[in-house]
């Protein structure tokens, strides 16, 4: 079994050991996360914070953005967004640990500036037929 390989950042080590545990027990059950956004363009500088403070967050766990893109236009409804993104997360638990974790928490406030819309969602794999909020700040 390969193990992964992470930097370690200070404050860190709870999220390498659980992620590591889970590894050793086999039971990374990979997860995609939908992250719906719209950056507030008047906030450069909250933007650039809340990506310092997110990208090893997510690094620590082995969590990735796999696709990004812009919505161009609605086609019915109103535009939910400016950015869709995908994002692999090793298991559930992996994500729990970014969103609830003390740093993350810390960060709230600079993402509310950052961001004038910001929703992300578990979304369901193959035929799995539900969706779970995991952010509702």
């Amino acid at each position: 079994m390969k193990l992964l390989k992470f930097r370690i950042y200070p404050l860190m080590s709870p999220f390498l050991e659980i992620i590591n545990r889970a590894q050793f027990q086999g039971i990374l059950m990979p997860v995609k996360v939908l992250a719906l956004v719209t950056i507030n363009e008047h906030q450069p500088r909250a933007l650039a914070s809340y990506l310092k403070a997110t990208g090893p967050l997510l690094e620590a766990v082995g969590a990735k953005i796999v696709q990004r893109f812009t919505v161009s236009e609605a086609v019915v409804g109103k535009k939910p967004a400016q950015s869709v993104m995908i994002v692999d997360y090793p298991n559930r638990e992996a994500v729990g640990l970014v969103f609830g974790s003390q740093i993350y928490q810390d960060i709230i406030p600079i993402r509310d500036t950052a961001f004038i819309d910001y929703h992300v969602s578990v979304v369901a794999d193959g035929d799995a037929a539900t969706s779970e909020n995991v952010l509702g700040n």
